[in-house]
């Protein structure tokens, strides 16, 4: 039957089939610096799992963005690359038995006992920058990137679109390095002609869908 999620000071109480089960509150969760001393997103599958729902906060550790993925560690590298002035710090929870109904149950208990969804959840527009690619329809055009684009064949964008999104590229490779970054960040070149910029999964040849 149903069975409401109920938030307390150290637990967090939501459903599964085989009845309630309690799971961590998200304060109660470790944090974790985005990326750690030796450069690197500290996430590892053998101690965090693969699977599971997490929450993202900026450098005053405000929380930004509540997140479901079946590949948490690629998603957190895909926020970084879209989001960096966002991704200082993370709390992630690990499913044995996942299902999307214990996810949005887990996502909603946390909204809750934050008092309100963080901005990621909260305005649709700012919820897709974080969920899709980037988009360079985003950000401001110089002015001759603005002409060449009034000038060109519609149809024909293809090649001024690359040359924008390797601008844009080197911006966010720029703040990643000053977040002393070292690990590989590799943006994807087919969606380069579509004006969109996204990295490469570590294991997958194309990005993953969140």
């Amino acid at each position: 039957g149903h069975c409401p999620s109920v938030s307390r000071r150290h637990v967090v109480v939501v459903c599964q089939s085989a009845g309630a089960v309690e799971q961590p509150a998200l304060a109660n969760l470790k944090l974790f610096e985005y990326i750690d001393e030796s450069g690197v997103i500290p996430y590892s599958e053998e101690e965090l799992g693969k699977v599971g729902v997490y929450a993202v906060y900026d450098s005053e550790k405000n929380p930004m963005y509540l997140g479901k993925s079946r590949d948490v560690g690629n998603s957190l590298r895909m926020h970084l690359a879209r989001m960096p002035d966002h991704c200082y710090f993370f709390k992630v929870y690990n499913f044995a038995r996942p299902s999307r109904t214990l996810f949005d149950d887990m996502i909603k208990a946390w909204t809750e006992e934050l008092g309100s969804s963080p901005p990621g959840n909260a305005d649709p527009e700012v919820k897709r920058r974080w969920e899709n690619a980037i988009d360079i329809r985003d950000f401001d055009f110089t002015d001759e990137e603005a002409k060449e684009l009034e000038a060109v064949n519609p149809g024909s964008e293809a090649k001024i679109y690359k040359k924008i999104c390797r601008r844009i590229q080197k911006d966010v490779e720029a703040k990643l390095a000053s977040r002393k970054l070292t690990e590989r960040m590799s943006f994807d070149p087919k969606l380069k002609d579509k004006g969109l910029l996204d990295i490469q999964s570590k294991k997958m040849p194309t990005p993953e869908s969140l």
